[in-house]
């Protein structure tokens, strides 16, 4: 996509981590896609996403989504349900929830200053 070229998406910005193979990166791509508008208001080279699944397809399963994003705090979101698919948007809900919220407490900029001296 060249228009994404330049802002972030889980295609361009999710790492793989321990716990997962390259034949996932699909399957997880598809489970995430609800994160891809939110991450577009980032820049592409500002966003790093990384996934790791501990102890995988056993009862102690967990599962870990790490946002980096340049300017923020770090982003962690974990499951320990023991499905893959349940646990993939489990996180990726929970990231949405802690995007969101980073995002409102950052932009008290959209307020109006107001000079109490002016009429």
């Amino acid at each position: 996509m060249a228009d994404s070229a330049g802002t972030a998406s889980l295609e361009a910005n999710l790492r793989l981590g321990k716990g997962l193979k390259k034949h996932d990166r699909d399957r997880v791509v598809r489970r995430l896609a609800g994160l891809d508008a939110r991450l577009r208001s980032f820049r592409a080279d500002a966003v790093d996403l990384l996934l790791t699944v501990k102890s995988r397809e056993t009862p102690s399963q967990r599962t870990t989504l790490e946002a980096t994003i340049a300017n923020w705090p770090p982003l962690i979101a974990t499951s320990v349900l023991a499905g893959l698919d349940e646990a993939l948007t489990e996180v990726g809900g929970e990231l949405a929830r802690q995007l969101t919220e980073v995002k409102t407490r950052r932009e008290p900029a959209h307020r109006h200053h107001h000079d109490p001296g002016s009429s």
